[in-house]
């Protein structure tokens, strides 16, 4: 469980005026168990204010602002609270204000600086409420946090931990490791936010999958490419076996020998440190070799440096490659193929899938070495599941921020129509659309289950898929009796 973070909590207000409503302010963060920081810790002089309260808040986390019956102090062009106001913006801050009640206004500044951040209907408004008295003031000031403080932790976002358990892990190690980790900011992020719709379709991956790919005509390789929905999908795998490990024992049709291929940090971390693999899993592999990347936690291996500038053309249906890049793609497919086996299964992910009549379609990334790494896994002769949520089913190409994966003689229709591609899609949305687009391109084998968590799991593939999956149908029991089973078993975590 996610230790309970504090949070600074920067007080900005005029001195005279708002001392006691401040006071009460002040007394509602401390019931709240959060720190207050406000002027009583300013230095005397305003020259040296100014830098002091310029650091003090870019390290705190949230800035509330009383604005009471005066504009304040002014220090050059704008006064104290205005200038506080700014740094708070310029860093980003989470901002409260609470405002005193209109009649009680008597300077013409007070009004226009209220006016300015927000009063007025604006929806990003930040003004919460008004006061009349001290007590309302502490009151305001302690609902607006515990909402705010209760979203940043379901959010793990900012804030202080108790240092005890990183006192005991701490050293050069563990410190280089925990800087490789905080640098990898998107991956981070989109755990964060897509984390309940990430998990479920993880899950329901293997729930669907596995009673078809446990065969006696068994998948003898998987390959776990980067991204936070893969390397979730991976972790599913492996609490698979931990809830099922008699079903591995008894009924398992995989053999020994089966392979784990990633170019994911994570799903390399997780499958060589978790606790509780059992039969089949015995063999891991990083493929392509580093250095892992600053966003995903990703290795391209000899693609990783290749920019588009140097490699290839941009023409109207994607990118045509250069020699060495197409070279490079093909190495990639060629060693993928090869570590997979005779009967593998590649999971991946995109960043959005264009299915518009525009000339280009089809799925894209957002940058181009890791373009050149879809096509490789696209390109592969073994089946592939392509995990994404519904934000990013339909999400249409930018020429500016996207890189297609298709073009250079690959066609998205074709790959649709003669590839074994399956799909799963986490959609808190749109369902009735996804589940249109995936008919009108035939992909009529479709498995759905709704989420207590709003979240409806939506797995489909076409019929070249499901003659992979048919090639090994299980050789004991029942199939359907096997998937109820399962499916009483898996659980979202």
């Amino acid at each position: 469980m996610a230790k309970e973070r504090k949070y600074i909590v920067f007080v900005s207000s005029t001195m005279v005026d708002l001392k006691m409503y401040r006071q009460k302010v002040i007394e509602s963060i401390i019931r709240l168990q959060q720190i207050p920081f406000s002027m009583e810790y300013f230095p005397a002089t305003s020259s040296a204010a100014l830098d002091f309260i310029d650091e003090q808040i870019r390290k705190s986390d949230i800035f509330l602002l009383l604005l009471g019956q005066s504009i304040g102090t002014k220090v050059g062009d704008e006064t104290f609270i205005q200038y506080e106001y700014r740094i708070a913006e310029k860093y980003g801050k989470d901002i409260l204000v609470l405002t005193l009640s209109e009649d009680r206004f008597k300077e013409t500044a007070i009004t226009e600086f209220r006016t300015r951040i927000g009063r007025g209907g604006s929806t990003s408004s930040p003004i919460i409420s008004t006061f009349s008295t001290e007590e309302e003031a502490g009151n305001q000031a302690y609902y607006a946090l515990s909402n705010l403080v209760k979203r940043k932790n379901e959010e793990s976002r900012g804030g202080w931990i108790e240092a005890t358990p990183y006192d005991k892990v701490g050293g050069p190690f563990f410190d280089r490791y925990l800087e490789f980790f905080t640098s990898l900011e998107k991956f981070n992020l989109r755990t964060k936010r897509e984390h309940t719709q990430k998990v479920s379709i993880g899950n329901y991956i293997w729930e669907v999958f596995i009673p078809k790919i446990d065969t006696s005509n068994p998948v003898q390789g998987i390959y776990f490419e980067s991204g936070s929905s893969t390397a979730y999908a991976a972790y599913e795998l492996l609490e698979f076996t931990r809830r099922n490990a008699g079903y591995w024992t008894n009924q398992c049709g995989m053999k020994d020998n089966l392979k784990i291929i990633t170019n994911n940090f994570f799903t390399l971390l997780d499958f060589t440190t978790y606790q509780n693999i059992t039969k089949p899993i015995n063999s891991i592999i990083l493929y392509p070799q580093g250095p892992f990347s600053k966003d995903y936690g990703a290795t391209y291996g000899p693609i990783h440096d290749m920019r588009p500038d140097d490699n290839s053309i941009f023409l109207e249906d994607g990118w045509q490659l250069n020699a060495e890049a197409r070279q490079a793609c093909e190495n990639v497919t060629r060693e993928v193929d090869q570590l997979l086996g005779d009967r593998g299964l590649i999971i991946m992910a995109v960043s959005g899938i264009d299915w518009s009549d525009r000339h280009i379609r089809g799925p894209h990334v957002g940058s181009y070495h890791n373009m050149l790494m879809k096509r490789s896994l696209l390109h592969s002769r073994h089946a592939k599941i392509i995990i994404l949520d519904d934000t990013k089913w339909r999400k249409a190409f930018d020429d500016n921020e996207c890189f297609p994966v298709c073009g250079d003689g690959m066609q998205w229709s074709k790959v649709l129509r003669e590839d074994a591609i399956a799909f799963a899609i986490g959609a808190e949305r749109d369902e009735d659309g996804i589940l249109q687009t995936l008919r009108d391109m035939e992909f009529l084998n479709i498995r759905m289950k709704r989420r207590e968590t709003g979240v409806t799991d939506i797995v489909a593939y076409n019929n070249v898929f499901k003659q992979w999956l048919e090639e090994g149908e299980h050789s004991g029991g029942n199939l359907a009796d096997m998937e109820c089973q399962l499916r009483e078993t898996v659980t979202v975590g």
